[in-house]
């Protein structure tokens, strides 16, 4: 994520490099107790081999592309399918077949992110906008979890009615702009140290 724009792996830094990343200051505003353990999963071997090996680096940057297209491109679907387009398509049948992919993407963007993180924690968890994309990521589990919890309760009319309720709708606009802004600010990551 942090990854330099000229396709060259991420900066070798092990534990013995932690003291150089606080003193240039790229961790001085994380807490105390998460040094630690940020430190150890910068050193851990699976970050030793996405900062080393050439090729894994952008791989994961793919496979984490993809993961977002499955994910984000399966929620938009059932989001603009909530906001009224396309009538024709009951809502559970979309989210019959469209969930398991958004739930597919998920796996793979947890995975890749996971790794990709790992290869640069300390600098990450300092950086504003990973830090933005995370705490957005949060809300747009809630909001998903409020959703299935209270508005999806009348999926059943909206197959029937074709419409769904003004909370489907405001849920949806919700989560568009949520995911909008959480793409953007992984895109930033790179740019906002």
């Amino acid at each position: 994520m942090a990854e330099p724009s000229t396709g060259t792996p991420a900066p070798d830094l092990g534990a013995s490099d932690v003291a150089e990343v606080l003193a240039d200051g790229a961790a001085s505003e994380l807490p105390g107790f998460l040094v630690p353990y940020l430190t150890e999963i910068n050193a851990s071997a699976a970050a030793e081999i996405v900062r080393t090996v050439f090729w894994v680096y952008p791989l994961l940057e793919t496979a984490h592309v993809i993961g977002l297209g499955l994910l984000f491109g399966g929620i938009f679907m059932l989001d603009l399918r909530l906001l009224g387009m396309n009538k024709g398509i009951s809502v559970s049948s979309l989210s019959r077949h469209v969930l398991p992919w958004v739930w597919m993407g998920f796996a793979i963007n947890l995975v890749s992110g996971a790794m990709l993180f790992a290869s640069d924690a300390l600098s990450l968890a300092a950086n504003i906008s990973f830090q933005l994309k995370m705490m957005l990521l949060v809300v747009a589990g809630l909001n998903a979890t409020v959703f299935q919890l209270v508005s999806a309760r009348g999926i059943e009319r909206w197959d029937e009615r074709r419409s769904t309720s003004s909370g489907a709708k405001l849920a949806a606009v919700f989560s568009i702009a949520v995911w909008l802004a959480i793409i953007t600010l992984g895109r930033l990551i790179a740019y906002w140290a």
